[in-house]
Parts: C-alpha cells; sequence; structure tokens
C-alpha cells in the first residue's frame, strides 16, 4: 500500500527521515529489509522484514494507524530530548491498550515487551535524526580492544559524550569477534545518551518505576536533585535464525555532577541475581560495553581520524541515469540491501614500530609482553585566573590564583598498546597477552 506523508515532512522536516522510512516499509508491504542507508544489518538479518514500529499492527489507511504515527512524530521531534524511552511505553499502554493487547499475545512477558519496545524505539530514533553508522579501521578494532576497560570504565560518568546524536557501531569485521562473557557474538550496537532532568525524571516517576535506577539512588549515583545522564545501548547479537532479530538493551545512568565513575553506575552479577529487574551484568557485557566505551573515547579524542563515506549517497546519484524504470527498481532494491552511508573512524594502525625494550638485562629482564592501551584526560588552556587586561591574578601571598579544574577545558588523549621486549618475530610468536 501507498501512503503519502508529504505534509508531515513539511511539518516536522527535523525527522523527514523516519517519514521516508515508513512511507517505503508501507509501499513494499514490508517485504524489503533496509530502509535506511544509514542502518546496516548484520548478514543474519538480511531477510528480517522490517524494522518493527507497532503503527503497523494496523493497516495505514485506519485511524488507529494515524493516531500511533503521530504520537511517534509527536515523541521524536520533541519529547524524546527530554524524557527517557519508558515515557513513551507508558504512553503506548495507556493510549494505545489494542496494541499492546495484541503484542503480549506473541510477546511471552512484560519485561520481554518493555525490552522489544524499547528497542524499537532506540531503532527508530536512528532513522529519525539521521544516526551515523561507524565503520572501523581493521587495525583500530585491533587496538581499542587491547585498550585498558577497568581505566575506560573508570572514567567520569560526565566524559561520556556523543559525537552524533545517534551512533550505530559496526563490530561485524572484528577479529576476534567481539562476544560477551557466556560466548555470544556481538555484531553491532546503537549508542544513544539522554539528559533528564530531576524535575522530569520525577513527572513520570522514573526512579520509584524501575528497580535498578532505584538501586543506583540507594547508592548514591543518582542524586535527589540532580539531572540524569543516560547512557543508552542497544546490542545486535549475532544469530542463526534470519527471521528473529537478538537484542540487549544496557543503561547506564547517573546524575552528570555527582562524579561518578561509568563502572559505578551499572549493575553487577550480585545485583542482577538479588534485585528483580530485566538485564544482563556488567561483566556479562564487560567486552562489549568497554569498545563502545573506549570507541567514544578515541572519537572524541584530540588525535583521532575520522572520515565521512557516503556509499548509499553516492549510488543513488548514480541510479538517476538509468532511464528503464524495471532496471532502476532492481538498483534501487540492491542500494537498499548493499549500500549505506557510514563514518569511517582510524588510521593505519600496527604493531610495526610499536616495540620497546627495557633497560633491564640479565634474569630480572621481563618476558615480551603487551602494555595495554589506555586514554588519559589532560587539562589544558590557562593554568592561573587573569583579569580582565590579562593579568594573572594574585593572592595576599602573590601567589597566582589557579583556575578551578571544574572551569577548565579537557582533552582526552589515547596511548595506544604497546608490545614491551619484542621483536616483529616474538610478535608472530606470542600468541598470548598478560594483563597487568
Amino acid at each position: 500500500m501507498q501512503i503519502d506523508l508529504t505534509a508531515f515532512k513539511e511539518r516536522r522536516p527535523s525527522i523527514a527521515p523516519l517519514f521516508d522510512y515508513i512511507e517505503n516499509a508501507a509501499l513494499t508491504q514490508m517485504e524489503v529489509s533496509g530502509y535506511s542507508a544509514t542502518i546496516p544489518y548484520p548478514d543474519n538479518l538480511v531477510n528480517y522484514n522490517r524494522l518493527f514500529l507497532p503503527l503497523f499492527m494496523y493497516s495505514p489507511d485506519s485511524k488507529e494507524f494515524v493516531s500511533l504515527l503521530n504520537l511517534f512524530a509527536d515523541w521524536f521531534e520533541r519529547l524524546s530530548f527530554d524524557y527517557p524511552n519508558i515515557a513513551l511505553i507508558n504512553m503506548l499502554i495507556n493510549k494505545h491498550s489494542g496494541v499492546i493487547n495484541n503484542l503480549r499475545k506473541v510477546i511471552a512477558s512484560d519485561d520481554e515487551l518493555i525490552t522489544f519496545l524499547d528497542a524499537r524505539i532506540i531503532e527508530a530514533e536512528h532513522i529519525a535524526r539521521s544516526g551515523i553508522t561507524v565503520d572501523y579501521h581493521p587495525d583500530l578494532l585491533k587496538m581499542l580492544s587491547l585498550t585498558d576497560s577497568v581505566k575506560s570504565c573508570a572514567i567520569p560518568i560526565d566524559q561520556l559524550k556523543l559525537p552524533y546524536p545517534s551512533l550505530y557501531l559496526d563490530f561485524r569485521n572484528a577479529e576476534p569477534p567481539i562476544v560477551t562473557r557466556s560466548g555470544e557474538v556481538i555484531h553491532g550496537c546503537y549508542v544513544q545518551q539522554k539528559l533528564i532532568s530531576w524535575d522530569g525524571a520525577q513527572r513520570i516517576n522514573l526512579i520509584e518505576g524501575d528497580a535498578s535506577l532505584r538501586l543506583q539512588a540507594e547508592r548514591g549515583a543518582i542524586q535527589s536533585g540532580k539531572d540524569i545522564m543516560m547512557f543508552q545501548m542497544l546490542f545486535i547479537y549475532d544469530t542463526n535464525d534470519p527471521d528473529n532479530i537478538m537484542n540487549n538493551a544496557f543503561n547506564i545512568a547517573a546524575s552528570v555532577d555527582a562524579g561518578i565513575a561509568i563502572n559505578q553506575a551499572v549493575l553487577y552479577d550480585d545485583d542482577v541475581d538479588n534485585v528483580t529487574f530485566a538485564g544482563d551484568s556488567f561483566e556479562e557485557m564487560s567486552a562489549p560495553i568497554s569498545m563502545v566505551i573506549n570507541t567514544i573515547m578515541y572519537m572524541n579524542a584530540k588525535d583521532s581520524e575520522r572520515i565521512e563515506i557516503k556509499e548509499a549517497t553516492g549510488m543513488t546519484h548514480k541510479i538517476k541515469s538509468l532511464k528503464k524504470p524495471s532496471k532502476r527498481r532492481k538498483a534501487e532494491a540492491r542500494i537498499k540491501r548493499e549500500f549505506y552511508d557510514y563514518v569511517r573512524i582510524g588510521k593505519q594502525f600496527s604493531f610495526e614500530g610499536l616495540f620497546e625494550r627495557d633497560a633491564e638485562s640479565g634474569k630480572d629482564k621481563k618476558s615480551p609482553h603487551l602494555r595495554l592501551g589506555h586514554f588519559h584526560t589532560y587539562y589544558v588552556g590557562e593554568r592561573l585566573q587573569r583579569d580582565a587586561e590579562g593579568n594573572v591574578i594574585r593572592d595576599e601571598n602573590g601567589q597566582g590564583v589557579p583556575v578551578p579544574p571544574g572551569k577548565r577545558e579537557k582533552e582526552i588523549k589515547w596511548v595506544a598498546p604497546v608490545l614491551i621486549n619484542a621483536s616483529e618475530r616474538d610478535n608472530k610468536q606470542h600468541k598470548t597477552r598478560r594483563i597487568q
């Protein structure tokens, strides 16, 4: 069925890509995957029929469809900036009980239903915001996997700043694969970030309604009266079933000015065992989460490199020259399946030239080993306060008055992994790495 959402696009141009997606989905009757040029579905999802939105449970010419479309449009255009996704889910439960009842027939539990809806909202927001797909130089993937995750997850949560409104991190080319503790292979991850005001959180009863957030409040990671930063990750799993999409949503939440580190704003094995809520522990997801954190830190680092590659956009321009409608339709379908725009990060990293030799000698000399990479945050700019004329402000003892750390600019630098006491020959033979 063909629907025309031109009027919606004109009234809400900031989320026009979402309406493009909905038009294509309705036109093809959900039979073709890859409606967005910014989402590279994992290989096993090529045959997956659609990115699911509840409005497609109704015919596009029905009142219910239009009502749901307006709700989603309002959400992504205005409300999603200030409220977590659970607010939209509650709207659906309260205002569109028919949709929820139909979903309950095929989804086992309410916890799974909320997770399912949360995942679809994150995907739809990625489309609505023209989200960026991040592709890695292969050597950069290796180097980031050898970057100290313990140190990366000990940084203050306010240093987690996304360079784009929504990201999809493409892990398909990782060697070795990025896996959970249980051995599940992760193909990619949507990453989004929201700042929820304390008043907004109170208005929707956010903390009291979520067991994991209540626990963070008890621990002091979430503090009364302070805005809450929510860092959302939606991991996409590899699966043997081409018609099945496996998601895992993992949120990091804390008050932004409380000096809380990332590893203080997550739930661990004991928490998962003792607190009733849907989700996995930090230990279970530590490798995928570390890759997400290291990627964001790298993209914010001063010496990072990125280049935008308009693969799908370029192909779309080429097919406009095709005169035969049948060839044009086939080319358009192929583009949707195989091409997408992305940002490539990293440069030609390799272990060549990264070898060091300790000054130590004799029997005390350390064996060849790998020193993990890590990120450092440096304060930059003026160290001392200055007046309007540029003169240093001094205290009663004549000492310069330092600029408070909170007011100084910060710069992130990445110290890459390095092999110690190794030659290139050692590197080829030495398969294991020692984490100190």
